[in-house]
């Protein structure tokens, strides 16, 4: 994927597993993934989902050895 790319909420869903309404009121709480809006239309940076996946990686190594 391109970091460049922009995608709609429906995406973002299918790459993350949150709910189409999840997603909407973390926007309402300004929480959650960072997202831009222009007019009516929301769009995600892939760059911004990604990154908001990674800081939610769990890392099984570090909890074996901890």
């Amino acid at each position: 994927m391109e970091a460049d790319r922009w995608v709609e909420p429906m995406e973002v869903e299918r790459i993350t597993g949150k709910k189409l309404q999840t997603l909407a009121n973390e926007r309402y709480r300004g929480t959650g993934i960072s997202y831009y809006k222009v007019g009516a239309s929301v769009r995600y940076k892939i760059a911004d989902v990604l990154s908001f996946m990674e800081q939610h990686r769990i890392n099984l190594e570090a909890r074996r050895e901890g």
